[in-house]
């Protein structure tokens, strides 16, 4: 809500990429001097990809900074914190589950239509915040070997919890098209659809031998078990 707003914009800064860093913010330009080493960048990046990189291990550590998003003084009903958000092809709701949790977060990344973060841009900030220990919010999931690599360390992944799901959070969600639509209206999609995410367990898995062992006997004497199994279906959140 509006009253954790300014804390939010003080914790969360914006991550800065290598290129930007050293032509707007190094005192040394990114000096490769030994004598100059500015304690961010050892160089200046070799080539365009090396410039739009968030981290590069040895070379850039990462930089984060508090930009005009984060100025509660200037805006204080509209500042900030950064958010990594991922691209709208993946499965998270994020749009939706800020804005309708009044959750003062933001994302600035480059990619459209609301400045989301590539999995690499995404892997590349947190590896930064790791090395700089500088606070960091974003979208990721278990089980996966990203937070396996941080655990036990400062970077170590924490949880963020919302309203528990239910069945008609989930029927609430929207779709991929509209979750990348131009419209931000559209990309929140309804409040009843911005709970936490359920958990994804069951796996249903059968033994080719029951259908053909089903199969060989003559439909007169089958047993109806195999179509039952076959046909069953049970969402996680019925657990």
């Amino acid at each position: 809500g509006e009253s954790n707003r300014a804390q939010l914009a003080r914790t969360f800064k914006r991550p800065t990429t290598w290129g930007n860093y050293c032509s707007e913010f190094s005192p040394t330009s990114c000096s490769d001097d030994r004598d100059e080493y500015d304690g961010v960048a050892t160089r200046r990046p070799a080539d365009k990809a090396e410039s739009a990189k968030y981290y590069s291990e040895g070379a850039f550590r990462g930089y984060f900074r508090y930009t005009e998003k984060n100025n509660c003084t200037e805006f204080p009903r509209t500042c900030t914190g950064h958010f990594v958000d991922p691209i709208c092809e993946w499965s998270g709701y994020t749009q939706g589950q800020i804005y309708w949790n009044d959750i003062a977060l933001d994302s600035d990344g480059t990619v459209p239509p609301y400045g989301s973060y590539t999995w690499s841009e995404m892997i590349q900030i947190w590896t930064a915040a790791n090395e700089t220990q500088e606070d960091l919010i974003m979208y990721w999931w278990r089980p996966d070997w990203v937070p396996h690599v941080f655990r036990g360390g400062p970077g170590e992944f924490v949880p963020v919890t919302l309203a528990e799901p239910s069945e008609d959070c989930t029927l609430a969600r929207i779709d991929t098209e509209a979750k990348c639509s131009i419209n931000a209206t559209v990309r929140r999609g309804a409040s009843e659809g911005a709970c936490d995410y359920e958990p994804f367990v069951l796996k249903k898995v059968m033994a080719s031998s029951l259908r053909r062992s089903s199969r060989d006997v003559p439909e007169v004497d089958r047993s109806p078990a195999y179509e039952l199994i076959r046909a069953f279906r049970m969402t996680d959140l019925v657990i």
